[in-house]
C-alpha cells in the first residue's frame, strides 16, 4: 500500500519444522541486509531483532511464517522538490 508520501511492503519467511523427534521452539527472529563497500566487500547487517518471549513452539511438520510490514514516509523536502 502506498501514497503520496508512504509507502508500505511486506517481507514474509516460512519456516518449516521438518525434524523428527518433536517441536522446535524458536526464541528470536531475526532480519539480515547485505551490503558492499566500495572494494566490493560483503557485508551482512541485521536491521530487525525480535526476542519472542517464552518462545513459539512449532510441532513436526508444521510451518511457522513470520510477517514484517515495513513502512517508509517520504521527507517533507522531497515532496517540495528540494531534496539532494
Amino acid at each position: 500500500a502506498s501514497d503520496a508520501s508512504v509507502s508500505q511492503f511486506t517481507i514474509t519467511r516460512n519456516f518449516s519444522n521438518a525434524a523428527v523427534g518433536g517441536d522446535i521452539t524458536v526464541n528470536e527472529i531475526g532480519l539480515y541486509v547485505k551490503g558492499y563497500d566500495t572494494e566490493d566487500d560483503t557485508y551482512y547487517f541485521m536491521i530487525i531483532r525480535d526476542v519472542i518471549a517464552g518462545g513459539i513452539a512449532v510441532p513436526d511438520g508444521q510451518t511457522l511464517t513470520v510477517n514484517y510490514r515495513e513502512q517508509v514516509q517520504v521527507p517533507l523536502l522531497w515532496q517540495l522538490g528540494l531534496g539532494w
